[in-house]
């Protein structure tokens, strides 16, 4: 039994993740609870991590790794509907993101950048803007360049601070590195040296962007193969760093309670299927069975051959198209 106060973590995104890795290695007994599935199989087993993603755009486009809309619909409304007093004007698929262990990242393009020290002295460096709300932070620059490195070495990286320009890494303005990147940068692809040799034609140094993609094997996961298919796309062969293989992985390793985890399956395994069957052969078949004899038909279900259409139309009309251009 541990002497420290037990930890709770509700979900396993970027931020859950790394809080739990950081409380069990401080040795905080840890339970993280996640709705939705995994899919890394051996994720927290010293047996290795598999994944059940695939470069398969009609598994992406069904939800694979997303909240269903029609189950968990998201809502958005526009400006003026909300002056209105209209409670939503679009339901259904609202910039869902994954409902999986390791949250957003297990299918984020993985781009690693720093705020620069401009951004944390906007104030000082820039002047006030007229209009605007422009202040320095609290602190600056160098006191979260540790804490930079220390992820990027956690996440691998990949990059080369050589080929940064000097402004990138200038003391005053950008973001200066004592060390150099985990792993180096990929093999450049064709269209990027096309990119490099434009921008240093009119003056501007293009260099590999951060990423914690793997150039090289690290972490017990292989090198990126440049399949094409990141951005939106869970890797299959986890080359990607991420909440759940770089930071929840080792969590699990270290300690964290996966009993409530197994127990959790076990009951959803046992519960959900009774549940729906009561609810299918109790209600909805009698139901059914009723609505079939007294010949209704609420779903429109039944063949029209005089019908010009079976679209329904809506009473009263919703917002005009060109009413949601600013969803967010």
């Amino acid at each position: 039994m541990s002497a420290k106060p037990s930890v709770l973590i509700v979900g396993s995104g970027a931020g859950a993740s790394v809080a739990a890795w950081e409380l069990t290695r401080a040795g905080f007994p840890v339970t993280l609870l996640e709705k939705g599935r995994n899919l890394l199989p051996g994720l927290g087993t010293a047996g290795g991590i598999g994944s059940l993603f695939g470069n398969d755009e009609v598994k992406e486009g069904r939800f694979f790794e997303n909240q269903d809309p029609v189950l968990e619909p998201r809502t958005a409304r526009t400006q003026t509907d909300a002056q209105q007093g209209t409670d939503r004007s679009f339901v259904g698929d609202v910039n869902d993101l994954p409902t999986v262990v390791g949250g957003g990242t297990v299918h984020w393009d993985a781009k690693t950048p720093r705020f620069w020290q401009q951004d944390f002295k906007a104030l000082s460096l820039y002047g006030p803007v007229p209009d605007a709300n422009v202040a320095d932070w609290p602190f600056e620059y160098k006191e979260l360049a540790p804490f930079y490195d220390e992820v990027e070495t956690q996440l691998g990286v990949q990059g080369d601070v050589k080929q940064m320009p000097p402004s990138t890494l200038d003391a005053e303005r950008g973001a200066p590195r004592k060390h150099q990147f985990p792993q180096p940068p990929n093999p450049p692809m064709y269209s990027g040296l096309l990119l490099k040799e434009g921008a240093r034609r009119v003056g501007y140094t293009a260099y590999p962007f951060p990423m914690a993609v793997n150039s090289q094997t690290f972490d017990g996961r292989p090198p990126c193969n440049s399949c094409g298919f990141c951005s939106g796309f869970g890797c299959p062969i986890n080359a990607r760093g991420g909440a759940a293989v770089s930071f929840l992985h080792h969590a699990l390793l270290a300690g964290a309670n996966r009993l409530w985890t197994r127990l959790g399956v076990l009951i959803g395994n046992v519960v959900g299927p009774i549940a729906v069957t009561l609810l299918f052969y109790a209600i909805v078949t009698p139901l059914g069975c009723v609505m079939r004899m007294s010949g209704k038909d609420p779903l429109r279900l039944r063949l029209d051959p005089g019908a010009d259409s079976y679209w329904i139309p809506r009473k009263p009309p919703g917002p005009p198209p060109d009413s949601l251009t600013n969803q967010f």
